[in-house]
């Protein structure tokens, strides 16, 4: 596994800020190949970011920009829920987790990748420049529409060839689009983007649902879009819950998975996977959200975990406690709120007590309780005070000895 330290000597850094800066001016330059060569003399497992935590923890920006990139079970669970694709949209791409998990299970797709970060591009075209992916890589604000750099990338020998271009590419239609957004970010909005004509504006307080909305304006009739978001957008009410219900009443909404809390490393809320895709007349609900392998302060996807979520998604089954394929109606019923237990229960009823352990621990407490009283009846036969206290205090004695010395014949035999 390559290490932070393996990452500063081979760009030839001392400090970690120095990274996207220098990295940019490398894979431009002549020696890109040669800085590629010592990356892959260290790893040679490309199926996952290699920059993920080394990012993570020393660039991003989670105040203005809440960025949490994507673990990498994550990357492997979203590529295996499409059937097939050969155009992949990557919207806020990051340093390209999700896309590199895409291109593990198809090297030849086409790939757009759209992030806003000036820091997680530079990361974002080595990672898909080693991996010799053709398309392109957008630096680009996907709320506002506003871009600031396009580059290409053309499949080589071994590496893709990179260079800056003018022209946006006219590519939709996509296949399989592919989205960690930012969670619930601030936005506000001048004007009625084109894509959000039919559904109105998401919250000032939380642009979810916009990029769900950029990214069903980009796919392919037959296409797939794969978000990974906050269980709020599944029952937020007002305008989300109008762009939900038309988004249900259209059949799109083909899944929804409850995932485990604390699988990212800077927030523990629990997040899910939003699938949506057109006609389709049902909606599976998966609750993964108690099978994990819980690590230190994080929990973790097991392989097994993430073949049953695939495995179930793929058969659209209904599983006890764990999936259930549902139909609008009963959507409808619950006033189009998609918050999981609604449709996928999963208490377990726990056994009643014996009646027999329970009778003899309720004797034991009370035995205690009345040692306890004997000793303070004891103990208050040494206090002295004023006529008056004293003959309460002798009261009192009486009271708790009579309880106690009556207690103390009692026997049981359960």
């Amino acid at each position: 596994m390559i290490t932070a330290q393996d990452i500063n000597n081979i760009i030839g850094i001392t400090e970690s800020y120095m990274l996207p800066n220098e990295l940019l001016y490398l894979i431009f330059s002549e020696r890109k190949n040669e800085i590629f060569e010592q990356f892959l003399a260290l790893e040679n497992d490309l199926s996952f970011d290699w920059f993920t935590d080394y990012f993570q923890e020393n660039h991003s920006n989670r105040e203005a920009m809440m960025q949490d990139f994507t673990p990498r079970e994550l990357t492997e669970i979203l590529p295996r829920l499409s059937s097939g694709y050969t155009k992949v949209l990557d919207v806020c791409a990051g340093t390209g987790g999700l896309s590199i998990g895409a291109w593990s299970v198809n090297h030849d797709a086409t790939f757009v990748c759209e992030e806003l970060s000036g820091r997680a591009l530079p990361l974002l075209l080595f990672n898909m420049a080693i991996r010799n992916v053709n398309g392109y890589i957008l630096h680009k604000d996907v709320l506002s529409g506003e871009i600031q750099a396009v580059y290409r990338l053309t499949k080589g020998e071994s590496h893709s060839e990179l260079e800056r271009v003018d022209e946006v590419p006219e590519i939709d239609g996509f296949d399989l689009v592919i989205t960690n957004p930012p969670y619930s970010l601030k936005h506000e909005w001048q004007q009625v983007p084109p894509y959000m004509a039919d559904y109105g504006t998401p919250p000032t307080k939380a642009a979810d649902y916009a990029f769900i909305l950029y990214g069903l304006s980009r796919m392919a009739t037959t296409g797939m879009l794969c978000a990974i978001l906050p269980h709020g957008v599944l029952f937020r009410a007002q305008r989300e819950a109008e762009i939900r219900q038309k988004l249900i009443q259209e059949n799109r909404l083909e899944s929804v998975i409850g995932l485990p809390d604390k699988l990212f490393l800077n927030t523990d809320i629990p997040i899910c996977i939003i699938v949506l895709s057109n006609g389709t007349e049902n909606t599976l609900f998966i609750d993964a959200s108690k099978e994990y392998l819980k690590e230190s302060k994080k929990n973790r996807l097991r392989a097994e975990d993430v073949a049953k979520i695939t495995d179930t998604f793929r058969k659209k089954a209904t599983v006890p406690k764990y999936s259930k394929l549902v139909n609008m109606a009963e959507i409808e019923s619950n006033d189009y709120n998609c918050n999981i237990p609604r449709y996928v229960d999963t208490f377990e009823k726990k056994p009643l007590p014996d009646i027999g352990q329970v009778t003899e621990n309720l004797i034991r407490i009370d035995k205690e309780i009345r040692k306890t009283e004997l000793e303070l009846a004891k103990a208050l036969e040494e206090m002295v005070g004023s006529e008056e206290d004293t003959a309460l205090i002798r009261k009192y004695i009486r009271h708790l000895r009579k309880g106690g010395e009556k207690y103390e014949q009692i026997t049981f035999n359960l």
